[in-house]
């Protein structure tokens, strides 16, 4: 459930950013076509004729590559975003991945506008996609199925857990229930990978454990 949640968050997240810059290269192109053959000759294609054939070509070329390279970076940028930070309740992991995709931008984009024109382009495809992110990526995992399939005890273990890591006795002497008990629940939750185990022998809940809370009404 979560493996393509970043994937799928980041392709869905990465598409202003698509529309941003292919609109602003094509508007620019459109009204200035020698700012493209000025592209051009700065990367050493000066040799291309500027035709209306070549134009044409080129400007097809931009608008299937820069799409398609943005996909690829968004896709891989929202997976790495599930893979370090799973669903945890946290805005600046995304934001460190805008400032991700700025930088590629920066680094490797190279659109026919001048700065700082091009770099507030940029700055704004970056804030965009992080903006869209955090909750594209939180709406992804599917914790219903899950919450039905839950006891009214266990929901309860999980809002205990919520406020504070806890060993075992600790929550037996909340719940005034014996630690057998109590440990065959965690273990079921363990199982499920809402709760996990620390290596003080604490128990806190997983990412999955805290989005499947916050969706609760007990939260």
């Amino acid at each position: 459930m979560t493996t393509n949640a970043g994937a799928k968050a980041g392709f869905i997240a990465i598409l202003p950013c698509i529309f941003i810059l292919t609109s602003a290269t094509l508007f620019v192109l459109v009204h200035s076509p020698e700012r493209l053959y000025e592209a051009l000759s700065s990367v050493g294609l000066e040799a291309i004729e500027p035709t209306l054939h070549s134009w044409v070509l080129i400007v097809s070329s931009i608008v299937i590559f820069l799409p398609l390279t943005l996909i690829v970076v968004g896709v891989l940028l929202g997976a790495l975003y599930n893979k370090l930070f799973g669903a945890k309740e946290n805005k600046a992991k995304a934001v460190a991945m805008g400032l991700a995709l700025l930088a590629f931008l920066i680094l490797f984009i190279h659109i026919p506008i001048e700065p700082p024109l091009s770099y507030s382009l940029y700055a704004a495809s970056a804030f965009s996609y992080s903006a869209m992110l955090y909750p594209l990526h939180r709406a992804m995992f599917n914790v219903k199925p899950l919450l039905h399939a839950l006891s009214h005890e266990e929901l309860e273990l999980l809002k205990i857990l919520r406020q504070r890591e806890l060993k075992l006795r600790e929550i037996a002497q909340m719940k005034g229930k014996s630690v057998e008990e109590l440990s065959n629940t965690l273990s079921a939750l363990e199982d499920r990978g809402l709760v996990e185990l620390t290596l003080d022998k604490s128990y806190r809940l997983t990412d999955l454990g805290k989005v499947l809370i916050l969706r609760t009404k007990f939260s």
